[in-house]
């Protein structure tokens, strides 16, 4: 979260333009708007908004270790906020998130999926029902599993971090032809990469994923937000331009620097991207949405705070034991943020500054090549390589202000 300003003045920062570039991801670009505000105790009085027109979403998290009677719990839990919405509302996604394939056997997710549409029926035909995957736990009686349970959507991770330049795609081709069987699985891929990822083992895998039918690709280095030195930030950003250009050349429409869409995707369209905004679950329209985040560490959206469920299961369970929701951190937006998150959400998801733009930041932009002359100033490739520093740069404007901003730095603008 962001902090108050140092009382020592360390060396104005570089420009955008010279810090390594790094991923525009959610949680290291937009979540450092909000502030931990607010906990709520295990029990403690909960009140889910609904508004007009609004839809449902639901995020299962599911934890790397297994947890003894996961799926109770969370029908548990699901039962507890189904009684304090005020009204039904329509399902449009519900996504298994984190780790579902250590977590449950293929009779649990059965269980659990049929135990929650009891609770929360999808809305339509139209709604999405995901799942997410490492590439190495695909198989035919999985997809033929998830197939048969509704699902349409599968978050893939993919490993790049390690290898040779020459190492083999052959595991990666035999996943894309099974996928094939089951053309009603709509695949995002994730690439995680990071500064030991070999450049052409990425611009292969990037290239043979264009080729396949992909609904998004999103560009992951894990190590991001922890420390490590200059060196290995300097070729994590690289590699992170390496792929920028190519999949920009390749005419893949991008929001930030590391997602990007086919050319004949809906969410390339000027409407969409009119009203889209960057959320923890990807490019989403503007609209009225709760997201519920249910689990374990589980991250949702209750209008107008994100919040996060508790991360200890001795405390998860405790809570539920007793018939109470476990305790949940808030993250509110101070109202300083609201204008400049404005302008960071333009630039991630129209890549372009917005109308009520500082002068000062349009101008030291476009000094740096960053933006474009053009009306409204639009992001160039370098701008969009290096967006993440862009933002950490707005976000210490709006804590300190212009002429503070450089004197108050960590001398660190990635993010």
């Amino acid at each position: 979260m962001l902090g108050e300003p140092r009382q020592d003045s360390p060396p104005p920062p570089p420009s955008p333009r010279a810090v390594p570039a790094a991923p525009s991801a959610f949680q290291a670009t937009l979540l450092p708007w909000y502030r931990d505000v607010l906990t709520i105790p295990r029990g403690g009085h909960e009140r889910f908004r609904a508004l007009a027109g609004e839809e449902l979403g639901l995020n299962i998290q599911c934890p790397v270790d297994t947890v003894d009677g996961y799926v109770g719990l969370l029908c548990r839990e699901a039962e507890l906020i189904h009684t304090l919405l005020p009204n039904p509302l329509p399902v449009a996604s519900l996504w298994l998130r984190g780790n579902p394939s250590r977590q449950f056997s293929p009779e649990a997710v059965t269980e659990l999926v049929f135990r929650l549409n009891a609770r929360f029926p999808l809305a339509a035909l139209t709604a999405i029902r995901g799942v997410d995957l490492p590439a190495t736990a695909l198989n035919a009686e999985r997809l033929a599993l998830l197939a048969g349970l509704g699902f349409n959507r599968i978050g893939l991770r993919v490993d790049a971090t390690l290898g040779s330049d020459q190492r083999s795609l052959a595991k990666l081709h035999a996943v894309l032809e099974q996928l094939n069987d089951f053309p009603t699985l709509g695949v995002h891929y994730e690439i995680r990469f990071g500064s030991r990822s070999p450049p052409r083992y990425l611009s292969r895998l990037l290239r043979t994923i264009r080729r396949a039918p992909a609904l998004a690709v999103e560009l992951i280095d894990p190590d991001q937000s922890g420390p490590r030195a200059l060196a290995e930030r300097r070729e994590a950003g690289e590699l992170l331009e390496l792929a920028v250009v190519e999949m920009t050349a390749a005419g893949w429409p991008s929001f930030g620097n590391a997602f990007f869409v086919p050319p004949e995707s809906p969410l390339a369209t000027t409407e969409f991207r009119a009203s889209a905004q960057l959320t923890p679950w990807g490019p989403q329209p503007n609209a009225n949405r709760l997201w519920l985040g249910l689990g374990i560490g589980a991250f949702g959206y209750c209008h107008p705070c994100y919040y996060r469920t508790t991360a200890a299961e001795a405390a998860y369970r405790q809570a539920l034991a007793g018939r109470q929701l476990p305790e949940k951190t808030l993250y509110c937006l101070t109202s300083p943020s609201q204008g400049p998150l404005r302008i960071a959400q333009s630039l991630l998801c129209r890549l372009e500054l917005p109308p009520q733009t500082e002068p000062a930041l349009a101008e030291r932009l476009l000094a740096d090549r960053l933006v474009a002359a053009t009306h409204p100033p639009r992001l160039t490739l370098d701008g969009v390589v290096r967006l993440a520093a862009i933002i950490r740069h707005l976000q210490l404007q709006t804590l300190w202000g212009e002429d503070r901003a450089a004197s108050h730095s960590d001398g660190n603008l990635s993010v």
